[in-house]
């Protein structure tokens, strides 16, 4: 998330496009599966539907849920585990 801020403007803060733009690509389907399916994966399920109470924009909350995969499957890969 980027914010363009300068004086008193403050405009809305706006998804930034750094970042390895493969890993965003093969992470998007798996967040909008878990909008339309109850998954195994209820953190990231209840994520989702926290940030959309809020009233926040699902692109960002898509982002949000992408993130949380991303560590989800590194701490599974760095602690050599299975997902139960």
């Amino acid at each position: 998330m980027v914010e363009n801020q300068s004086g008193k403007m403050n405009s809305k803060a706006k998804i930034s496009k750094h970042g390895n733009s493969h890993t965003r690509k093969k992470l998007y389907m798996p967040a909008l599966a878990l909008k339309a399916v109850s998954l195994k994966v209820r953190i990231c399920r209840a994520l989702y539907e926290r940030l959309t109470g809020k009233g926040k924009k699902k692109m960002i909350v898509y982002m949000v849920v992408q993130k949380k995969l991303l560590i989800l499957i590194y701490t599974l890969w760095k602690k050599d585990e299975t997902w139960s």
